[in-house]
């Protein structure tokens, strides 16, 4: 799953290159750094509040990468690496809950409709 935002982060990063010295690239490293980390925090207490008993493996899911002065780029995003153990990663779990759309039938649910102890849709 990805999700791009589209902002002018390209060409002040470009101006910042081209332009600035070592010192001011390293702070505008430190500060996506630090806004990608916020932003991870903001998800994981979003999700908290919004999800009705999220697990804690969901709610430590959200990720961002580090920036560094030579590459101005920070991602956030919901882990995607299925754990051992593991039949599903944390962004196959949220994939609904992030683009909309249907949950996938749990187990057991198919189990309980086979054997016509539930309909289809309960």
């Amino acid at each position: 799953m990805r999700l791009d935002v589209i902002s002018n982060a390209i060409d002040i990063a470009k101006a910042i290159r081209s332009d600035a010295p070592k010192q001011a690239r390293y702070a505008a490293a430190v500060a996506m750094t630090r806004t990608g980390k916020l932003a991870t925090k903001a998800l994981s207490d979003t999700m908290a509040r919004v999800f009705d008993r999220p697990t804690p493996y969901t709610l430590r899911s959200p990720f961002s990468t580090s920036a560094i002065k030579d590459k101005l780029e920070v991602i956030v995003g919901i882990k995607d690496k299925v754990p051992s153990g593991a039949q599903l990663s944390p962004a196959d779990v949220l994939v609904a809950e992030f683009i909309g759309g249907t949950r996938r039938q749990k187990r057991v649910e198919f189990w309980l409709q086979r054997a016509e102890l539930i309909s289809a849709g309960e």
